[in-house]
């Protein structure tokens, strides 16, 4: 079943998270978390 849509407000604050199936790192190697990190910055402005 499929969740419902977020309704996103601005100034709010949100938790995000990544994971894999199971709960499995998805970001194994350095250099994925430094890029997953670059995106996130990149987002906030």
């Amino acid at each position: 079943m499929g969740r419902k849509k977020l309704e996103w407000y601005p100034g709010a604050v949100y938790h995000v998270t990544a994971r894999g199936n199971r709960r499995n790192d998805r970001l194994k190697e350095k250099i994925d978390f430094k890029f997953y990190l670059k995106c996130m910055e990149e987002s906030l402005s």
